[in-house]
């Protein structure tokens, strides 16, 4: 490994770790944002959880082809991370509006119990879907941006899921027993924002100051076995 790739291995993967982390304190900060809003706990999570695993499924789809196509993958990466640091900042503006949508389904539309338990999920989970479908699409092409110079992709795709989800481990912890108890919620969207716009930033001038050499990994038995080939 040159010391481009290793500076870009060691960037790129702190903005995954960083990513992760911040993906989870949004999760638990909006579960207590809709548990406040709907009045009860069981709607939020459950809306919180589909939003998240559905977002998750589909931008890891939708974005994982598109990022097979990507000639400058690790940019597209940054990107990504900034548009969750857009679309989460933005959520607590949209759920707070969520709010006089309610109150007008009740009291003009008239609806109650069943139907409007369904309309409130459904907004809900359409607020959060925007940010979560980018989160879902990070792993994919941040995944393609080393298989471009990777010879063992089930090794590296290991690797940032592991780093992902380590992040996610730290950062729901720190969210709940930290962050919320002492900053509140505005404060612990905001160092989330923060984070992911770190990752996206770190991310673009890694990929401008190395370009493809950003995370030129090769492993080092097959840059032995190359090494041994007579040149014709």
């Amino acid at each position: 490994m040159n010391s481009s790739g290793r500076v870009g291995t060691l960037v790129i993967g702190s903005c995954v770790l960083l990513s992760g982390a911040a993906g989870l304190v949004y999760e638990v900060v909006w579960m207590r944002l809709l548990g406040l809003l709907f009045g009860h706990t069981v709607l939020a999570v459950s809306t919180v959880l589909v939003a998240f695993m559905a977002g998750l499924a589909g931008g890891a789809w939708a974005l994982g082809r598109w990022a097979d196509r990507a000639r400058r993958p690790l940019a597209v990466y940054a990107l990504l991370e900034l548009g969750i640091a857009l679309a989460a900042a933005a959520v607590p503006a949209v759920l707070g509006g969520l709010e006089i949508v309610y109150v007008a389904l009740t009291h003009r539309v008239g609806l109650s119990g069943a139907p409007l338990g369904l309309a409130q999920f459904l907004l809900a989970a359409a607020a959060l879907l925007p940010a979560t479908a980018l989160m879902g699409g990070t792993l994919p092409v941040v995944a393609r941006a080393y298989g471009a110079r990777e010879g063992e992709p089930g090794r590296t795709v290991g690797y940032l899921y592991a780093l992902n989800t380590l992040g996610a481990v730290s950062g729901a912890a720190v969210a709940g027993f930290a962050l919320l108890p002492w900053l509140g919620v505005r404060a612990s969207v905001t160092v989330a924002v923060a984070a992911n716009a770190m990752a996206g930033i770190a991310a673009l001038l890694t990929e401008r100051c190395f370009g493809t050499d950003a995370l030129s990994i090769r492993p080092q038995r097959l840059t032995r076995i190359e090494s041994a080939v007579p040149v014709a």
